[in-house]
């Protein structure tokens, strides 16, 4: 499906819009984990990735915030461990920056599952695999 510039020629043949912003993808997993997960799941999304003033920056580093850490972190019931999950914008394809990278390589050297997910059917696959969901969700409407 293409959308039309207002501002080129009528001839113009219309571009794509862009992929859908990280941010929706991340909201619709908060919602599903919020309604579906497992009560003996904890999780949690970890907000370190966001634009901020030069104060807030400056005094989470001053507080420890470390880059690279993925959007998602879950610890799974009965001594199960961890898991983390990392969220990329649709159609931008996987490719980590290098702080995340080291935390994936750290995770996979600590047998923590890591996985890394640029749709909503990839994130359900992840979250069905792991047991995160209390219920058998087999497609996304």
């Amino acid at each position: 499906m293409s959308q039309f510039d207002l501002f080129k020629g009528k001839r113009q043949r219309g571009v794509r819009p862009p992929p859908p912003h990280e941010i929706k993808l991340h909201i619709w997993i908060a919602q599903l984990l919020g309604r579906w997960s497992r009560h003996t799941w904890r999780w949690t999304h970890f907000p370190a990735g966001e634009v901020r003033d030069v104060v807030t920056a400056v005094k989470l580093n001053r507080m420890g915030l470390a880059p690279g850490w993925p959007d998602f972190l879950f610890i799974a019931p009965e001594g199960g461990g961890t898991r983390m999950l990392e969220v990329k914008r649709y159609g931008k394809g996987l490719r980590l920056s290098d702080a995340q990278q080291d935390i994936a390589n750290a995770a996979e050297e600590g047998g923590i599952p890591y996985a890394v997910v640029d749709s909503d059917k990839a994130a359900l696959a992840v979250l069905r695999h792991w047991g995160v969901l209390r219920v058998n969700i087999r497609e996304v409407a």
